[in-house]
């Protein structure tokens, strides 16, 4: 709507505007030039824009954060709080799992290809056949190796799943000391 209210010359804009007024800047000036590009980055964007509005939800955010950074989905269920998930990173739109955390463990194991596996501030590189454990509570992210398809599975399960929190003994001397230690 803004470009279509500016001020034009026989339906070519000017080549400067105040951004505050919409007015064209003296020296009026048009510029065939810059009236091809500008046509040239709408049809670019025209373009993104076809290509990214049929781009899923899993593919363009495999997975949602608020503005803290946690992680919005749930994994698995109350009765059963763990889940495995196949991932292939270049099928993701930013080849990535962007920064995020959550309350529960995740345990990665890298199947094809490399995975730099992002953990607070250290970068691993996993290769087939390799892992790592995510504790929880610990922002962390994946991206993909250049030049490999970093297939990995990653296991996302709430440590009440093997230990209930309390004063069991083998929650306190087993789970507590690595979930209490990120």
């Amino acid at each position: 709507n803004t470009v279509c209210s500016l001020q034009k010359w026989n339906g070519h804009l000017y080549n400067w505007y105040n951004i505050n007024t919409l007015q064209p800047l003296i020296p009026r000036y048009i510029s065939t030039v810059d009236s091809g590009n500008f046509i040239g980055y709408i049809y670019v964007l025209k373009q993104f824009y076809n290509e990214i509005k049929e781009i899923t939800d899993l593919e363009r955010d495999a997975v949602p954060v608020g503005q803290n950074l946690q992680e919005m989905k749930v994994h698995g269920d109350i009765d059963f709080p763990l889940i495995l998930y196949p991932v292939t990173l270049s099928e993701l739109y930013f080849r990535l799992i962007r920064w995020h955390w959550h309350p529960e463990i995740e345990l990665i194991y890298v199947v094809e290809g490399k995975v730099d596996a992002l953990i607070d501030e250290e970068s691993f590189i996993l290769e087939p056949g390799q892992g790592i454990m995510v504790n929880q509570n610990v922002l962390h992210a994946f991206r993909r190796v250049e030049g490999y398809e970093s297939v990995f599975i990653s296991i996302v399960f709430h440590p009440r799943l093997i230990f209930e929190y309390g004063t069991a003994s083998l929650s306190v001397k087993y789970l507590n000391p690595i979930v209490n230690n990120p």
